[in-house]
């Protein structure tokens, strides 16, 4: 496979928001890298790995994306 695109953050995050993105969750993982998903209105959605330099790599991309409810479960917490 073809090697992930990359670039500094705000040079994507730029790019992300000229599609319509923005973040929506952001978690970090035990090697200090950052996972973000950034989501448009339309249902396009991207996935970057972001690491401790702030270089930015796309881990994913897709359409047709949608929030998923919370089970009753999940809401009692």
């Amino acid at each position: 496979p073809a090697p992930s695109p990359c670039g500094a953050y705000g040079d994507i995050a730029s790019a992300l928001r000229a599609y319509g993105e923005a973040p929506r969750f952001r978690g970090l993982d035990a090697r200090g890298v950052v996972a973000e998903l950034w989501v448009a209105p339309s249902g396009s959605w991207t996935l970057i790995f972001v690491d401790t330099s702030r270089k930015a790599c796309l881990g994913a991309a897709g359409e047709a994306g949608a929030p998923l409810a919370a089970s009753a479960e999940e809401r009692r917490g």
